[in-house]
């Protein structure tokens, strides 16, 4: 078998060779468009709750036999999910897009099924989350890579991924309304019964009205280096989503990201052909390479933000977290879907760094209203403070995609989506493990233990995590509740700030260095024409 020796100059070639879409009729295609962005919405509303609400409700709930085993559950989720995920790329370009989402589906559905069965045992639910997790890692690309062939190419697939990408971030932004519901005392499997019957219409869905894709046994992929990215992938996720509680510093987590690191480096050396995560910071063209660094420091802010804010409705959501959840939730939807085509717009008219500039500068001023929240119930900051980063983050995540997807080829798109949203992943995880270091940090750090709670044995409590901290107001009686529910809001309060000057000051760096490079760009190509 011959595998292409430059993957992207390769499949900037093959995308210049305009394809057709598949023969539907206008209201199927839609209909086909609408059943992959609800598979989208879903998916992406799973990762994003593993990756950061599950491990944090988990300490302030405290409903597990088991607590230590009970945390590695949403790590098991998102180490299958973001090292499977080329593999679920190459499946799609093999054996058919359609049969891999079905099939990947499949695989997540017994894996809910096996969570609400037994919901108490956890080496059982340990097994549920690594197939949720290795279903999600299928279905996602495969969502993708079926807009490709449905759509084909030029402005019909822009529209279609564009749309791809403002319920993907749509389905991050749910996130919070089902913390919220969780925080209102809805016991979590139940809840959980409720989005499994939706994936169900999903898949019934999929069935009926996607259409089918032939298998293409000589899509070329290059196992070893698909396998050494994938034990890489699971390494660096595994190093970024115990890093707020190993600690930047540690030994493990040093281990986990070189270990990680270093089987990157071998992926790339030994590969022969296909797409590689690093690729689209490192190998592509700069126009791709700027949109990737500005799509990744929006995912890194996106799902930083939401950590904060599913913190700040453990600490101040008020009595009912779901009306809270539902004010936030509604506006951050409406917010993603006009960013996302804003930045569709933008792109095609041409002004896509001066685009990534303004969705960058919505992001920090999002954030920067965020400073501003602090009191019990006091949802306006919080509420403006969504609406505009997703706003930002979603007109990043429009133009990127539209670029990324114009050099893309016109079939066998499987591994470059899935390597591209693996780098998303791993950027989202490095987003929460900022915020949640230093949420942490500040909070033990500025936590002062109330003279009643310190006087029957409560020392400990400002060193454990925030969410065991809500905990234990709840269970106190009035006459303790009240002064360490002070306390504890007063020591989150700051860190929930440091976390929020992190990520605005990440942001700010990269916005730099996008100018930067744009001048430079600029001096480079006008150098030529002087001569």
């Amino acid at each position: 078998m011959t595998l292409e020796m430059d993957p992207l100059a390769h499949t900037a070639d093959t995308a210049s060779t305009r394809a057709e879409p598949m023969c539907l009729g206008r209201w199927r295609r839609r209909l086909v468009l609408l059943t992959l962005c609800a598979a989208a919405f879903m998916i992406s509303w799973d990762t994003a709750m593993h990756s950061i609400a599950v491990q944090t409700l988990l300490r302030q709930l405290g409903d597990r036999p088991n607590i230590a085993i009970s945390q590695w559950l949403p790590a098991a989720h998102v180490l299958t999910y973001v090292g499977l995920l080329l593999v679920g790329g190459a499946l799609a370009d093999r054996l058919g897009a359609k049969r891999v989402m079905v099939g990947g589906y499949l695989v997540y559905l017994v894996g809910t099924a096996i969570h609400l069965a037994v919901p108490e045992t956890p080496i059982a639910l340990l097994i549920g989350r690594v197939a949720i997790g290795a279903g999600s890692a299928a279905v996602l690309p495969a969502t993708l890579a079926m807009v490709v062939l449905v759509y084909g190419e030029g402005s019909r697939r822009a529209r279609a991924v564009t749309a791809w990408a403002g319920c993907s971030a749509a389905g991050v932004m749910l996130t919070l309304l089902i913390t919220a519901v969780v925080l209102n005392q809805v016991y979590w499997p139940n809840a959980m019964a409720g989005l499994t019957v939706v994936n169900l219409l999903v898949l019934f869905g999929v069935l009926a009205i996607v259409p089918a894709v032939p298998a293409d046994p000589a899509s070329p992929v290059d196992w070893p280096a698909v396998v050494t990215m994938t034990l890489s992938g699971g390494f660096l996720a595994l190093a970024l989503y115990q890093a707020p509680k190993w600690g930047w510093t540690s030994p493990g987590f040093a281990i986990a990201l070189g270990i990680g690191a270093v089987l990157a480096v071998v992926a790339a050396a030994i590969r022969r052909g296909g797409s590689l995560p690093h690729d689209w910071l490192l190998s592509a063209e700069p126009r791709v390479r700027l949109v990737m660094l500005a799509l990744g420091t929006a995912i890194v802010a996106m799902f930083g933000m939401v950590f904060l804010v599913i913190q700040y409705l453990q600490v101040l959501g008020g009595r009912v977290p779901v009306v809270a959840g539902l004010a936030l939730f509604l506006p951050a939807c409406l917010a993603t879907a006009i960013g996302a085509k804003l930045g569709a717009a933008l792109q095609r008219a041409g002004w896509v760094v001066a685009a990534v500039i303004i969705g960058s500068t919505a992001i920090m001023d999002g954030l920067a209203i965020g400073l501003t929240a602090g009191e019990p119930g006091d949802l306006a900051p919080l509420v403006v403070m969504v609406t505009v980063t997703g706003l930002g983050c979603a007109l990043v995540l429009g133009i990127a995609l539209e670029v990324v997807s114009a050099v893309h080829p016109a079939s066998r798109t499987g591994i470059p989506w899935a390597a591209q949203l693996m780098l998303v992943q791993l950027s989202g995880l490095l987003g929460a493990a900022i915020v949640g270091g230093l949420v942490e940090r500040g909070y033990q750090a500025r936590f002062v233990v109330p003279a009643d709670v310190l006087a029957i044995g409560g020392a400990g409590i400002g060193r454990d995590p925030v969410g065991d901290g809500v905990r234990a107001v709840a269970l106190a009686d009035d006459q303790l509740g009240a002064p360490l529910g002070v306390a504890v809001r007063n020591a989150f309060v700051s860190g929930y700030r440091d976390g929020l000057l992190a990520i605005i000051a990440v942001v700010a760096a990269v916005v730099v260095v996008m100018l930067v490079a744009s001048v430079l760009a600029r001096k480079s190509n006008a150098a030529p024409q002087n001569r």
